[in-house]
C-alpha cells in the first residue's frame, strides 16, 4: 500500500485532487491534504505522515509558491514529487525541468498516480 500527501496553498476544493484520492483509496492506497495556511506545522505533519509521494495540483498563481514547497520537500525528505494540474497541463516542458519534480501527470491524473 503506497501513501500520497497533497500540498496546497489554500483551502480549496481541488476537483482532481478529489477524484485521484478517491480511485487510489478504492485500490487500497492511502491519500491526504496538507493546506499550508491551515496547518500550523504542515511540514512537520508531512514528515510525521511519511508519505511515498508528494503531489501538488498546481494553477498558475500558485505555480512558484509549490515550486519552492517541492524544493523544500526534496532537500529536506527527498520523497517523489508529481506535478499535475491546469498550469502543468499547459506548461509540461517548464514543469519537469524544474529540479524538485520528478513527474507530471497532463490530463486525467487517477490511472497515471494510481501506476
Amino acid at each position: 500500500m503506497a501513501k500520497i500527501i497533497f500540498i496546497q496553498d489554500i483551502a480549496y476544493e481541488y476537483f482532481g485532487v478529489m477524484c485521484i484520492s478517491s480511485y487510489i483509496k478504492k485500490h487500497g492506497h492511502q491519500c491526504d491534504v496538507l493546506i499550508e495556511n491551515i496547518e500550523s506545522d504542515w511540514f512537520a505533519k508531512l514528515e510525521a505522515e511519511n508519505p511515498d509521494i508528494v503531489g501538488f495540483s498546481t494553477l498558475t498563481g500558485s505555480f512558484k509558491w509549490a515550486i519552492a514547497k517541492a524544493a523544500l520537500i526534496k532537500k529536506k525528505l527527498n520523497k517523489p514529487i508529481i506535478f499535475g494540474g491546469v498550469h502543468v497541463f499547459s506548461n509540461p516542458d517548464v514543469t519537469i525541468n524544474q529540479p524538485s519534480v520528478d513527474i507530471v501527470c497532463t490530463g486525467e491524473g487517477e490511472d497515471s498516480v494510481l501506476e
